[in-house]
C-alpha cells in the first residue's frame, strides 16, 4: 500500500511526498520516499507539512515506525527530519545513482 501527498499552489504542483508500507515479521513499517519541494517553496513549512502527512497516514494504518534515507551532505533535509521528531540510526547505504556518495537511515516511532 502506497499514498502521495502533493501540494499545490494557483493550480500549480510545488511539492510531493510519498509513503508506503512494508511488513516486518508481525508489524509493520512505514518509508518516506520521494520528499520533494520546489526551490522557492522551502523554508515555508510545507515541507514539514508533507512529511507530518505522511506521518499521519502511516500512523492510521497502524505501521509502528517510520523511516527514510537522507543523504549525506544535504544539511536543510538534516533539519527538516530531525525537527519532524526522526533520529539518525546509524546505518547507511550508498547512494543509488552516485556511488560516491551515501545517505543514512533515519527513523521515527509511531
Amino acid at each position: 500500500m502506497s499514498i502521495t501527498f502533493v501540494a499545490a499552489e494557483g493550480g500549480r504542483e510545488c511539492g510531493m511526498a510519498g509513503g508506503w508500507l512494508r511488513r516486518e515479521g508481525n508489524s509493520q513499517c512505514a518509508v518516506l520516499s520521494g520528499m520533494w519541494v520546489e526551490p522557492a517553496q522551502r523554508r515555508r513549512g510545507l515541507a514539514l507539512r508533507l512529511v507530518q502527512a505522511v506521518v499521519r497516514w502511516a500512523r492510521s494504518r497502524s505501521a509502528q515506525h517510520i523511516e527514510l534515507w537522507v543523504t549525506e551532505g544535504n544539511g536543510p533535509a538534516w533539519s527538516l527530519y530531525l525537527s519532524a521528531g526522526f533520529r539518525a540510526a546509524c546505518q547507511f547505504q550508498q547512494l543509488r545513482f552516485d556511488s560516491s556518495r551515501q545517505e543514512e537511515l533515519m527513523t521515527k516511532p509511531l
